[in-house]
């Protein structure tokens, strides 16, 4: 009885790892997505501290 109990607890964790890992590859696309859009936003950033470096030194006096 046991066998059949640990072989049928074996199954289930079996079939919900393949669903959490089908949720995880269909959610994948919008992750990409927007760490696309963060790396984007901070590439921009660091840009426009590049260029208007004086002006930031001014404002911010160190």
């Amino acid at each position: 009885m046991i066998v059949l109990l640990m072989f049928g607890l074996a199954l289930i964790v079996g079939a919900a790892q393949q669903r959490t890992v089908d949720a995880l590859k269909a959610g994948a696309p919008t992750v990409k997505r927007w760490g696309g859009r963060i790396l984007l936003t901070v590439g921009v950033w660091f840009i426009a501290l590049g260029v208007f470096s004086s002006l930031f030194a001014d404002v911010f006096p160190v």
